[in-house]
C-alpha cells in the first residue's frame, strides 16, 4: 500500500510540475512583450501602425541627419566666400588671433 500511496504522491507531483510550467511559460510569454498574440483585430492593426510609424521616424532622423550635415558644408562654404570677398583669407594666422574677436562679433552678430 505504501508503494501505491507513494506513486500517487510522485504522480500528482509531477503533474504539479507540469501545470506550474506551462504556467510560468504563459507568465514569461506575457512578461516578454508577446501580448500582439492577446490583441483583437484592431489592437493588431493599431500595433502594426505603431511599428511603421516607429520606422518612419528614424528613416525622418537619419534624413534630419543629411540635412544638417549639409547645412554645415553650406554654412562653411558661405563663409569661406565671405572671407575672400572680403580679403580675409590673406591675413596672416597672427593677426586673425589678435582679431579674433572682432571677427567672431562680425560672424556671430
Amino acid at each position: 500500500m505504501n508503494n501505491v500511496a507513494q506513486t500517487n504522491d510522485e504522480s500528482v507531483k509531477a503533474e504539479n510540475d507540469a501545470v506550474n510550467t506551462n504556467s510560468n511559460e504563459t507568465k514569461a510569454k506575457d512578461e516578454s512583450g508577446n501580448i500582439e498574440d492577446y490583441l483583437s483585430p484592431k489592437g493588431k492593426k493599431l500595433a502594426q501602425r505603431k511599428e511603421q510609424m516607429k520606422r518612419e521616424l528614424e528613416l525622418l532622423d537619419e534624413q534630419i541627419a543629411q540635412e544638417v550635415e549639409q547645412a554645415k558644408l553650406k554654412v562653411k562654404d558661405d563663409l569661406f566666400k565671405l572671407l575672400d570677398r572680403n580679403k580675409l583669407l590673406e591675413i596672416s594666422p597672427k593677426v586673425w588671433k589678435k582679431h579674433m574677436d572682432d571677427i567672431k562679433k562680425i560672424l556671430l552678430g
